[in-house]
């Protein structure tokens, strides 16, 4: 009986021998380490399980990403790091940031309509820009949400000192509320939003024909220096970019940028909402070549927090950014504070939680050194 079977088993053998090749999960290997073994495989391509938890995502792309900025060229390790990354990795606190700090500005996007009145983050954020007193602030779009209170609105009106000095730039939420047919992908449909703050009155601004567009010289460092703003409007409404960010848009921002007679200590930042979080693969190689130049690109639309990487960039081009939400969860709720170090062409940036009580220095993965012109620093989790 038993040489029976042997005989039969290997029969089948024969008879079937892919059989032998087929590689199985072994029955050993528990069910969650399974699962744990195919989340980070997801996590390497950018595909998210719709039964992650939405923290695991993030913390998942941040490992991702500063084990790329461990290796990058522009972190020199060893014994001969850089007199730039030397004061990088010497600011440990926020005292430390802020005896270095010679000028700063923030940057926050994706409130949906929600203010101090409505939303603790956009009360510490206030809170925060009294303290320090943020000569200007910028916004990433997604500022309104149609149907919902936007109480927003009524801060803008109430807070001229606030308005004065807010540059927005328009997104599909903007869109949606003041479209006819409240449609987010009416394109220019949130020009409103802008003459409501003031925008396209303000003598430093250079608005487009299109009413939705604009390149902003901001005077930064008492005026020795310029940040040159350009906001571009790409809604993240149709999925087509080549609607939602027409060629036209792509080649005025080239040409902006290929325009700026650009000083040792200005910064050249590039906003645009965008349908995936970055729009750095909308542009051509030769386009590229010409947006080395700017030193940020900076999207939103994904309210999660994210540095990308573009070879085409190369060491010293532009850091890539995602501006994450201001009225996000945990540690994911945050906006951009821009501070620009001694000797002035250092700009330390950092996504500073807006669900902590007080304004603290920024976790390591939230946080970087760019050095205009040339390379930018991370620090390892």
């Amino acid at each position: 009986m038993r040489n029976s079977r042997f005989f039969m088993f290997f029969f089948l053998l024969f008879l079937f021998p892919g059989c032998k090749s087929t590689k199985s999960i072994p029955s050993d290997v528990p069910v969650d380490q399974i699962h744990a073994d195919t989340k980070k495989a997801d996590t390497a391509n950018d595909k998210i399980q719709n039964d992650t938890p939405y923290d695991s995502i993030h913390n998942d792309v941040q490992k991702s990403d500063v084990k790329k900025d461990v290796v990058r060229k522009d972190t020199p390790v060893g014994d001969t790091i850089s007199p730039d990354e030397k004061v990088f990795r010497a600011i440990k606190t926020i005292k430390d940031l802020d005896e270095q700090t010679l000028f700063r500005f923030a940057l926050f996007s994706d409130n949906k309509g929600l203010s101090p009145k409505d939303a603790t983050q956009c009360k510490h954020m206030c809170e925060w820009d009294k303290e320090v007193k943020y000569p200007f602030i910028l916004g990433l779009g997604d500022h309104l949400k149609y149907k919902w209170d936007n109480t927003f609105l009524d801060y803008i009106k109430d807070h001229p000192e606030f308005t004065n000095r807010f540059y927005p730039t328009l997104a599909d939420g903007e869109n949606e509320f003041y479209s006819p047919v409240h449609s987010q992908g009416d394109h220019w449909a949130g020009k409103p939003f802008l003459e409501l703050v003031g925008v396209p009155e303000r003598k430093n601004v250079t608005m487009r024909k299109n009413g939705c567009e604009y390149y902003a010289k901001i005077p930064i460092l008492d005026g020795k220096a310029t940040l040159h703003l350009i906001s571009a409007n790409f809604p993240d409404t149709p999925s087509n970019p080549d609607y939602a960010f027409p060629k036209d848009s792509r080649q005025w921002i080239v040409n902006t940028v290929k325009s700026i007679n650009k000083g040792p200590n200005d910064i050249i930042m590039v906003l645009a909402h965008s349908i995936n979080g970055s729009f750095n693969q909308y542009f051509t190689k030769a386009q590229k070549d010409v947006l080395k130049k700017a030193d940020f690109l900076i999207a939103a639309t994904t309210h999660i927090f994210k540095r990308y990487e573009d070879p085409d960039f190369g060491v010293n081009g532009p850091i890539i950014l995602n501006s994450g939400q201001v009225t996000g969860p945990m540690k994911f709720g945050g906006y951009f504070e821009f501070s620009i170090l001694k000797p002035g062409n250092r700009v330390f940036v950092q996504y500073v939680c807006t669900n902590e009580k007080k304004r603290v220095l920024a976790d390591n993965v939230f946080r970087f050194l760019k050095v205009t012109d040339g390379p930018t620093f991370a620090l390892a989790q």
